[in-house]
């Protein structure tokens, strides 16, 4: 329980350094699609997961579901790959991943973030749609670490 509530505020602060940063965006707005890989299907994306350990899953051709949240894309497509993974809802900050592939946030200062087109995502899970040809990326990373 105290760990629980020590997360919050470091959740809290990096989305409003997020925010500071203009990094939050409208969800409902077109993603700019420079940074897409090209190669993936038209109803897929492409997933990476770099785990800081020098272990990374990669996915060319993971499917996108009409209206997708991130949150559901990431649940279907690591059950599908036997990725373990853990959430956590936060109320109105939103739901965020805390554990993946045994790696779970506050080791060594880092947390689980996620990149969309080589942009640093500042809303959570729940509330990004995913769209086909997005090219996303999960870090286990120190916040504002590339």
């Amino acid at each position: 329980m105290h760990i629980r509530i020590l997360y919050l505020p470091i959740i809290a602060l990096a989305l409003i350094l997020s925010i500071s940063y203009g990094t939050l965006r409208d969800i409902s707005a077109a993603p700019k699609r420079a940074g897409a890989v090209s190669g993936a299907p038209a109803s897929a994306a492409r997933l990476r997961i770099d785990y800081r350990n020098g272990t990374m899953t990669n996915v060319s051709d993971a499917p996108v579901v009409d209206g997708e949240t991130m949150r559901s894309f990431l649940e279907r497509t690591r059950a599908a790959r036997g990725i373990s993974s853990e959430i956590e809802n936060y109320g109105d900050l939103g739901v965020f991943v805390i554990e993946m592939g045994g790696r779970r946030n506050g080791a060594g200062g880092r947390t689980w973030q996620y990149w969309v087109n080589s942009r640093r995502m500042g809303v959570s899970i729940d509330r990004y749609r995913v769209q086909p040809g997005d090219t996303i990326e999960w870090k286990f990373a120190v916040f504002n670490q590339k």
